[in-house]
């Protein structure tokens, strides 16, 4: 999922594309089953993925650049989140 969302990233790709909505579900879907909905938790895994997403990102896109994938793809992350959450 999350080579996924790099390449909507690096596409440019809008976060209300319904492409990228139905991308943000999913992943939303995963960390509350992982976090069994604990918003600590999901905010410690989001913690997490802004310290160390390149480490992370090397083991799930081997062969692939990550320099270009920093604060950028946590913040369009971000920005997906927000496209899918109740106002």
């Amino acid at each position: 999922m999350l080579a996924k969302i790099v390449e909507h990233y690096r596409a440019g790709d809008p976060v209300d594309d319904p492409e990228v909505l139905r991308t943000a579900r999913r992943l939303v879907g995963v960390g509350e089953t992982f976090a069994a909905g604990d918003r600590e938790i999901l905010r410690s895994m989001g913690a997490f993925f802004r310290q160390n997403g390149r480490g992370v990102l090397r083991d799930v896109l081997p062969g692939q650049p990550v320099d270009d994938l920093g604060d950028g793809l946590w913040d369009y992350l971000s920005r997906m989140y927000a496209a899918i959450s109740p106002e």
